[in-house]
């Protein structure tokens, strides 16, 4: 499984392709996906993933789900709890909140 690392203000993220097949292009591909606009921007995901918790994304991963590309971000609450949150990541529909 390939895996691409990013910084986004200085909170460090992990955006993980796992596709059927994983290889040196991935990041490749989640760029023509971004551009196109088949699937939304993380900056739009933050912010999704943000009305549901309050607190700062420690990680987010981009992954194939039974064909469904979804979102899955971990958020550290003001309270100090993790929490997993999925949004599909064509539509923005949150899918899961769920204390980790």
């Amino acid at each position: 499984m390939g895996r691409l690392i990013l910084a986004i203000c200085s909170i460090p993220l992990l955006l993980a392709w796992q596709g059927s097949v994983a290889d040196d292009d991935d990041h490749e591909r989640v760029y023509e996906m971004l551009h196109s606009g088949e699937i939304i921007s993380l900056e739009k995901i933050l912010k999704i993933g943000r009305q549901q918790v309050a607190g700062k994304v420690i990680e987010v991963e981009l992954e194939r789900e039974k064909g469904a590309l979804i979102y899955e971000l971990e958020i550290l609450s003001r309270q100090g709890k993790v929490w997993d949150v999925e949004i599909d990541a064509v539509s923005g529909k949150v899918l899961k909140v769920k204390e980790d």
